[in-house]
């Protein structure tokens, strides 16, 4: 994982919206390839997927972990029909549907409303399923012609008063972030992109190596942790290219402290790929629960056009593998590449690249963007030369991460929501944390040892 990918996980994303009474609500949830924001039940568990049906994908399913008897559930969907399909047309393919599914059914409501300033149905039903009665809310925003964002709640009937107020708080909080104009935005950067990539695979990476760096972490203005990057040769099945390493620690205002691992390579053709990001969180003690272990462990290699990837988000298992993916045979980008692209461009000229970039969360391909934005004058920043300003972003609209370049592309300072990292002396920073790594090592080396032998018995191995 770049260190762009740890800023993008600390983000805040939009601010608060209004929304109907006793509801609370959490940050909005960004789904930047689709377009959209929403927030999502304050304390609700949150899965984001990318489930493929035949008509339809399965974004983000957020469960209510209050209640374990038939717990309510919100999903968000994109739909995509066949043929050009009115609202009323939709909703009486939901009516049939249900009826087909679980028989006798009532239909409560069906109407035609506005949702995020665009044109917007709403649909309500009762029926059977294993003994109890189940209230379905849905609530569908024409994306186009063909196109549906779809808000499915569901659960128990007796319970509808309460569902009817998530769901229209939920519904309210929901921000559709492109514009008529975004097709062509992308399609646009995408050409740029692909050009851009078949250029790169002339430059020299050796030569673009940079000496080792130490970044300052800060967020919220408080120093809170550190990042050391170095670049160098490496060969990775028999490939010759670059390895990008990170090791660094980021101590949390909640008292969570995370090591962070991380190792990109690139072969020096692009043919060869590979990556693996691991995080592992310490999580401290409370009243109600002893300290533990948590960590985040992705990878994965590209023969080609062939990728496998692997994750595991529970402490102790290694990533399983997920099914292999066809590339496209051109716009996918390597992570290496995308991390370097402002020592390659020209900062100087505004201009929109995108490129195809794998997601672990989902398993998929989403459209990543990187745009330069020339010289700037970033107030409290001084450099000899030009500073240049670049940003990364999922989609078009999603959260940004601000980059502060000099004309080499050598980063100068980085920014995505409360947490900044700017370039800073590797002995101080070390010293400055020192004493708190040094037991955090202790605690985490206890713990894992207490996890090896509750995994041994459970294995038969006393």
């Amino acid at each position: 994982m770049s260190h762009l990918n740890i800023l993008g996980l600390l983000m805040a994303f939009l601010p608060m919206q209004s929304r109907p009474a006793n509801v609370e609500l959490a940050e909005p949830w960004v789904e930047a390839t689709y377009g959209f924001s929403v927030r999502p039940p304050k304390g609700w568990v949150l899965t984001q997927t990318r489930s493929l049906g035949q008509r339809e994908a399965t974004l983000l399913q957020m469960n209510d972990p209050q209640r374990s008897l038939f717990p309510p559930e919100l999903l968000v969907k994109f739909v995509s029909m066949p043929q050009e399909t009115s609202l009323d047309r939709l909703m009486e393919d939901w009516r049939f549907g249900l009826s087909s599914q679980f028989g006798d059914t009532d239909m409560q409501e069906t109407r035609l409303v506005r949702i995020a300033g665009r044109p917007g149905c709403r649909f309500v039903a009762t029926f059977s399923r294993e003994g109890q009665s189940v209230a379905l809310l849905q609530a569908a925003v024409q994306l186009s012609p063909t196109n549906f964002l779809v808000l499915v709640h569901t659960g128990l009937a007796a319970q509808r008063g309460d569902a009817e107020r998530v769901f229209d708080a939920v519904l309210e909080s929901l921000r559709l972030l492109e514009d008529e104009n975004s097709d062509a935005r992308a399609r646009k950067a995408v050409s740029v992109g692909k050009s851009w990539l078949r250029s790169a695979r002339r430059a020299d990476l050796d030569a673009k190596r940079r000496p080792p760096v130490c970044l300052a972490l800060k967020l919220n203005g408080r120093e809170c942790g550190y990042l050391h990057v170095v670049e160098e040769p490496f060969t990775f099945q028999r490939a010759d290219g670059v390895r990008v390493a990170e090791r660094g620690w980021i101590f949390a205002d909640d008292g969570k402290v995370r090591r962070h691992e991380a190792d990109l390579f690139l072969s020096f053709d692009h043919v060869t790929e590979s990556w693996q990001n691991r995080i592992v969180t310490l999580v401290p003690a409370r009243e109600d629960r002893q300290p533990a272990l948590a960590q985040v462990w992705e990878e994965g290699i590209r023969d080609g056009d062939v990728l496998v990837a692997a994750r595991s988000y529970q402490y102790g298992q290694r990533p399983d593998n997920q099914p292999s993916l066809r590339l496209p045979l051109e716009g996918y980008a390597p992570r290496l590449l995308v991390r370097w692209l402002p020592r390659l461009v020209d900062l100087s000229k505004s201009e929109t690249y995108g490129f195809s970039s794998y997601d672990h969360a989902r398993h998929a391909l989403v459209l990543k963007t990187v745009e330069t934005r020339g010289k700037v004058t970033p107030p409290g920043l001084s450099a000899e030369g030009p500073l240049f300003l670049v940003i990364e972003r999922e989609g078009l609209s999603g959260p940004p991460i601000e980059l502060i370049c000099d004309a080499e592309g050598r980063l100068v300072r980085s920014t995505a929501g409360p947490l900044t990292m700017m370039p800073t002396d590797a002995a101080a920073v070390e010293a400055r944390w020192a004493p708190r790594i040094e037991a955090t090592v202790a605690q985490m080396r206890q713990l894992d040892e207490q996890i090896e032998k509750s995994m041994q018995r459970f294995r038969g191995n006393p």
